[in-house]
Formats: C-alpha cells, sequence, structure tokens
C-alpha cells in the first residue's frame, strides 16, 4: 500500500508539472494509474477476505484480477519503452520482434 501511495504522489506531481508531447503519453500514464488501482483493491479485498472472514473459502475472482491487471501493467510499460527504444535507434525489425514477445507475455 505504501508503494502504490507513492505512486499516487508521483502521478499527481507528473500531471502537473510535465509538458505533453503526445496525448496518447497522459492517457497511457492514466490507464497505468487506473490499473494499478484496481490490481491494489482487488489484492487488498482478497487478502482481507481471507485473513479476516474465511481462511478456507477466499473468492479467487481477486487473484485473477491482479494476475490481468499485472499482465496489463507490464504490457502498457514495455509498450512505452519499445516505442523510445524505436525513436532512438530507428530498428525496426528488432522493435517488431519485442512488441511481439511483449505481447505473448500477456498472455503467458
Amino acid at each position: 500500500m505504501s508503494l502504490f501511495a507513492l505512486e499516487i504522489v508521483f502521478f499527481a506531481y507528473h500531471m502537473r508539472q510535465s509538458r505533453w508531447n503526445l496525448p496518447v503519453l497522459k492517457y497511457a500514464v492514466l490507464l497505468m494509474i487506473l490499473n494499478d488501482a484496481l490490481g491494489t483493491v482487488c489484492g487488498c479485498a482478497y487478502y482481507v477476505y481471507y485473513f479476516l472472514v474465511d481462511l478456507a473459502r477466499a473468492p479467487q475472482w481477486p487473484l485473477a484480477v491482479v494476475l490481468v491487471s499485472t499482465g496489463l501493467s507490464a504490457f502498457i510499460e514495455q509498450s512505452y519503452l519499445i516505442r523510445r527504444y524505436w525513436k532512438v535507434s530507428g530498428n525496426t525489425f528488432f522493435c517488431v520482434f519485442l512488441v511481439l514477445s511483449s505481447v505473448t507475455h500477456v498472455w503467458d
């Protein structure tokens, strides 16, 4: 929870201070914060229910949401870094390979 709180602080600072060259990046950062919020809430809901209510019958859907959220976060971050690498190097072939490996990581 403390890391998520720190992420919220950095998000608020970043939104106020930085200039956005591409609106897509602004929406990607917003999507990341919403995705992380969803994963944090579901993770907390699972553990609160598991440890405080019923150890034997904890619901499994929060874990599935956390796994999908983690995969989506990884995909968004890797896509951003691949785009930056492509802008610097201009190596389209290797960037296509990286994008394909990033997409297969989501469904792994």
